[in-house]
Parts: C-alpha cells; structure tokens; sequence
C-alpha cells in the first residue's frame, strides 16, 4: 500500500510541475490516443476553478498522513482510520470518473493521470482489506514474507491489532468521502467547466501591427520551401496520400455554407481595424476573411486545420455570420500546430503533422481570390474528426482558384511571412495563459475555446460587439 501511495503521489506531482511549468509530459503518446497536454490543459482538467491536479495530490496526501498515523496507536491512529475511510470512496469513485471524462469528453488519455487513478484504485481496495483485517485481528499489518524475515523461530506472527489502532465505525468518514466525490461529479456535470471562456485582462506587453509590412521577429527554423520543392513538398506520406487523393471526397458534391454579402469591397482597398484597446492592428484587406472586409464590425480568429474544436466551430461560424445580416466579418488567422514551421510547439502531435503546409495554402488560397476563400475554409474544416490532408487540400484547392495564382501566391515570400506573424502573435496573446485554440478577438475581449452551440457564440459577439443579431429562423 506504501508503494502504491508513493508511486500515484509521485505520478501526481510529475504531472502537476510539468503543466504549471509548461513542460510536456513524458511517455504520454506509448498508447493510442494518449496525449497528456490534451488532457490536462481540457476545461474537465479543473473543478470550481481549481486543477483537478492538485485536488488529486491533496487526497494523495491525506491518504499517506493517515496511512502513516493509523500504527501510532490510540487517538492519533484514530484520526489515520479517520482520514483513510474519507479518502477510500473519493479514490474509488473519482477514479472510474476521470477515466471516462478522457475516453468521452476529451477523446484523448494521459498516461500519468491513469497511473494516478491505477494507484489510488489500488492503495483503496488494500486499505479496506488492512482495514477488515485490522477489525478482526486475524491478519498481518506487513508481506508475509516481511513477517517471516523479522519473526523468530517457534514465534508466532504479530496480530494486526499490535500494528493498527483499532478501527474506527465507518459511518461518519466514510459519508463524508461520499459526500466529497458527489461533490466532485456533481459540480463538473451541473456546473460544467466553461470551453468558451472570455477573458477581459489583456497582455500588458502586446502591441502587434498586422497592418504594417513587419518582418518576422520569431526564431529561425525551417521554413519550408516551395510549391511543389523543398521541406514542405512531397514526402513518402504525401505520395501515398496522392494515390489516394482521387478517390477522396472533393468539391463536386460539396456546398459551401452561404455567407451575406455585406459592403462590396473597395479596388485596392485598405482597412485598418484595431482591437483589445488599440494593442492588435491589422488590415482587413491582407487576410483570409469570412465576408466582407467593409463589414461594420470584425471579429479576428486564430485556429488550426488540424485542430479537431477548430473544426467543430467553423459551421456555427457560418451560421453566426447569417444571423447578423453581413454586419459582421470574421479574419481567419490560421495558426499551424506542426513543430517544423512553429517553434512554439514544444510537443510534436500526429494531427499537427502538415499543418504548416495547409495554413501556406489556405493563405494563398485568400491571396490568389479572396472571394474564394469562405468556400475553400468551409471545405478544409467540413470533417470535425478528421483533417484534411495536404495533397488532397492541395489538389482541391487548384478547383476554387487559378492554378497560376495559387502557385505564384504559395511560393511568395510574404505569404509564409504572414504565416510566421500569425504564429507570433497568438505566442504573445498566450503568454502567462491557458489559451485554448479556436481564439477569438471580439472587440477588446480575448475568448478562449470552442462555443457549446450556436447561441453562447452569437451571446458573445453580441455583448462584446454591442449589437443584436436577427432572430433564429
């Protein structure tokens, strides 16, 4: 049980300096599905507020104290009953909780969190056997093979009522435990923890000029290279993945979300809109835009392709976008989750893979015709389960734009330095934060995650932006 209790303890507390200190977590990808960061950066990863984390090492802890105090004899080895039976129903039932919280609402599994609930699981169901034990003092306090080594010959082995204090009644702990863990599932299903977080304190360092031709100022890495050339061309996958591509699903068949047309757009126009109190500037006209860039107001999002919530929200997007009558535009700041182009990712995920090259070409994509773009966004993020891959994105894309075009556009320098600002800035905005991919910029606010439907996003453009969209259809 010591062992047990050190080992979920440690576990616990590897994985709680890990978050807090922003270091990823070893070993979490040697099963499918696991991904340690998913699930401890999730809105589930917290209780009023609180990271469940910490509550864990608590309950590690005073499940240690008590199992150090019950030897000591009389009240104090009465206090350890005490605190041992409180903490047996909070590790046998949180355990099976969080567990089915990663399997269901993450879809993602940490490796330590499992060894924590594994340990828990077992120090518990070995405390009420030690405990049984102890009540009828038939059972050893210590291994067999322990007792065997410290006993003498012809001896007889050690009663546990000689090790233990007397047990205690299991009322009272042990309804307090079970009151602790309803509390536990009750706050997280009754007051669910908010995905779609507003958060009104701005970074105090940012100051970010889209709207100027600024160079890049982020670490030198690879950059890749051109469109059909280079770090971020073809590669075994990709020609695997283009022997497939013609039976994909593609444009034919596929209706783009209609989008209000709003203020036409100005020859040669320029925009410039400035947001959270003048500290992020940009011109409407350089960006991938959902609408028009003379809309009256603009809200600015950064996601990923490869980022599974990102895709879930674009539909209610688009819906969003009807139901304020072309009042609103949306700038789409892709923001690639892929190690090669982003040195902010410290941990390289599978779905990231090649998302450099799609946020390239979705950026060319808005360069070559803006007006296709909305379409070809929609396309990129149709599937919420699966992204799509760069060859076949690649090949759809020539059906939306001019072949000429988008290569000219794929293969300019100021597309893959847009691509570079892009990844600054949401580096900037995340500093010191939990900030969740989508983002968004609703006038001075920064929002945090995807929305739960269409009626908390369309609350939030509401209240920040201070006007009212048409009634639901």
């Amino acid at each position: 049980m010591t062992a047990a209790l050190l080992a979920g303890a440690a576990s616990g507390a590897y994985s709680l300096v890990s978050a807090d200190g922003g270091t990823p977590l070893a070993g979490c990808d040697v099963i499918a599905g696991g991904d340690c960061d998913a699930v401890l950066q999730s809105p589930w990863a917290t209780w009023a507020g609180l990271p469940v984390s910490k509550l864990g090492f608590g309950l590690y802890c005073a499940f240690g104290a008590g199992w150090l105090l019950v030897p000591l004899g009389g009240p104090i080895g009465r206090i350890g009953w005490w605190l041992v039976d409180i903490c047996v129903p909070a590790a046998l039932g949180g355990a099976p909780w969080f567990i089915a919280l990663q399997a269901v609402a993450v879809g993602h599994w940490c490796v330590w969190c499992l060894v924590v609930h594994a340990c828990g699981v077992l120090a518990a169901l070995l405390a009420i056997l030690l405990r049984h034990a102890a009540s009828r003092q038939a059972a050893p306090s210590r291994p067999v093979l322990a007792n065997l080594l410290m006993t003498q010959p012809g001896s007889r082995t050690r009663p546990a009522s000689q090790w233990f204090a007397a047990p205690p009644g299991l009322g009272v702990p042990t309804a307090i435990g079970v009151l602790g863990l309803v509390a536990l599932v009750g706050v997280q299903i009754f007051y669910p923890p908010q995905r779609f977080e507003v958060l009104t304190d701005l970074p105090a360092e940012l100051d970010f000029d889209l709207a100027a031709d600024r160079p890049s100022t982020g670490p030198a890495i690879a950059q890749g290279g051109g469109f059909d050339s280079g770090p971020l061309a073809m590669d075994q996958a990709d020609a695997q993945e283009q022997e497939d591509a013609d039976s994909s699903p593609g444009v034919e068949g596929f209706t783009p979300p209609a989008i209000p047309a709003g203020p036409p757009r100005r020859p040669l126009g320029e925009r410039v809109i400035q947001v959270l109190d003048g500290k992020l500037r940009l011109n409407a006209y350089d960006h991938p835009i959902l609408g028009s860039p003379e809309a009256q107001y603009v809200v600015v999002e950064i996601m990923d392709y490869a980022c599974s919530e990102c895709r879930k929200t674009q539909p209610l997007i688009f819906e969003a976008l009807q139901r304020f009558d072309g009042k609103v535009a949306v700038v789409v700041l892709p923001w690639p989750t892929d190690v090669l182009c982003n040195s902010y990712v410290k941990k390289p995920k599978p779905e990231g893979r090649g998302s450099c090259r799609l946020v390239q070409l979705a950026i060319a994509v808005a360069r070559a015709d803006p007006d296709a773009f909305a379409a070809y966004h929609a396309w990129l993020t149709r599937d919420p389960k699966k992204a799509a891959k760069f060859m076949s994105a690649r090949i759809e894309a020539e059906k939306f734009v001019d072949v000429n075009s988008l290569r000219r556009e794929y293969d300019d320098p100021k597309t893959e330095q847009l691509r570079q600002q892009y990844i600054e800035l949401f580096a900037q905005l995340a500093q010191g934060r939990n900030l969740r991919l989508p983002c968004q910029i609703v006038g001075n606010s920064i929002v945090s995650g995807a929305p739960e439907n269409l009626e908390s996003l369309i609350e939030v453009w509401e209240k920040h932006l201070g006007i009212k969209a048409s009634p639901a259809p």
